[in-house]
C-alpha cells in the first residue's frame, strides 16, 4: 500500500513537472502571466500584447478565440493578438530570428520554421525547408499562423499584410547578451517548449556567468585584450566603431580593457 502511495505521487509530480509552462524573465523586458486557459506575453510596456489558448483547447473553428478576446479586454485595449499553439506554419521575417526558433530542433532534421523573407539564409535545415515569401503575399494565399519580425526588418508590407499572425521579436533592443538570449522563453511559448527553453536558458546563463567571473576574478592571469567592434557605414565605404551598449557590454565581460 505504502509503495502504491509513493509511485502514485511519483506519478503525480512528473506530470505536473511536465505541464509546468511558468516562466521568469530576469534580463529580457517581456512581462509574462499565466491563467487556467491562456499565457500572455506583454512586450514594448504592455503595447502589444500576445494572448496564447493553451494546450489542449480546440480552437478550430475560432468560437473560443473570440471569448478569449472578451474575456482578456484589458490587454485588448491597446493591440492584443491571439495564438493557439504550438504554431505549424511559422514564417520568419528577419535572419537573426532563426537562431532562436531553431534551437527547437535540436537534431536538425525538420525546422520549424516553413517560410523565409530573404535569400541570405546560411542555415542549410532552414534553407532546405522553407518557401519564400513575396513581399505580394497575403494570408489568402500563404497561411501563416505565425510571422516572426524584428524593428530591423525590411519587408513593412509583408509584416502589414500578415498584421493579425504578426509577432515582434525585441532581443535586437535588449542592452546586454543575457536579455538577449532569454528571448528564446518568448519564442518558446508559441511551440508549448517552456520547459526545454528554461533549461536551456539556464545552462547559458551559468556558463556566461561562470566565465565572466572567471575573466573578472583572474585578470592577473589572462593577457589584456583590447579589442573594437567595427561594422561598415551605410553607403559601405568607411568601417567604423561600433559603441551600442550590447557590444561594449559582451566584450567587457569577455576581458576587454
Amino acid at each position: 500500500m505504502f509503495k502504491n502511495i509513493i509511485l502514485l505521487l511519483f506519478i503525480f509530480i512528473y506530470i505536473v513537472s511536465a505541464r509546468d509552462t511558468t516562466l521568469n524573465f530576469k534580463y529580457a523586458q517581456v512581462k509574462y502571466e499565466e491563467t487556467d486557459e491562456v499565457q500572455i506575453l506583454s512586450i514594448n510596456n504592455g503595447t502589444l500584447n500576445y494572448i496564447i489558448i493553451k494546450d489542449g483547447i480546440d480552437d478550430s473553428e475560432g468560437i473560443f478565440r473570440l471569448g478569449i478576446q472578451q474575456k482578456y479586454k484589458d490587454y485588448c485595449s491597446s493591440n492584443c493578438k491571439i495564438f493557439a499553439k504550438p504554431l505549424k506554419n511559422t514564417g520568419i521575417a528577419a535572419r537573426e530570428i532563426i537562431r532562436f526558433i531553431e534551437l527547437f530542433n535540436p537534431d536538425g532534421k525538420k525546422s520549424l520554421i516553413k517560410y523565409f523573407d530573404g535569400s541570405d539564409v546560411t542555415t542549410g535545415c532552414v534553407y532546405s525547408n522553407t518557401k519564400k515569401l513575396q513581399s505580394t503575399d497575403s494570408p489568402s494565399t500563404v497561411p501563416l499562423d505565425g510571422l516572426f519580425y524584428t524593428d530591423s526588418s525590411s519587408s513593412y508590407t509583408l509584416i502589414q499584410n500578415f498584421h493579425e499572425v504578426s509577432i515582434k521579436i525585441g532581443a535586437l533592443e535588449e542592452k546586454t547578451p543575457l536579455a538577449r538570449a532569454e528571448w528564446l522563453k518568448f519564442v518558446s511559448v508559441f511551440y508549448g517548449q517552456e520547459r526545454e527553453a528554461t533549461q536551456l536558458f539556464d545552462q547559458i546563463e551559468e556558463n556566461y556567468n561562470c566565465n565572466r567571473l572567471l575573466v573578472q576574478n583572474n585578470k592577473h592571469l589572462l593577457t589584456p585584450m583590447r579589442v573594437v567592434w567595427l561594422s561598415k557605414s551605410e553607403d559601405q565605404d568607411l568601417w567604423i566603431m561600433n559603441d551600442s551598449l550590447y557590444k561594449t557590454e559582451l566584450l567587457k565581460d569577455a576581458g576587454k580593457l
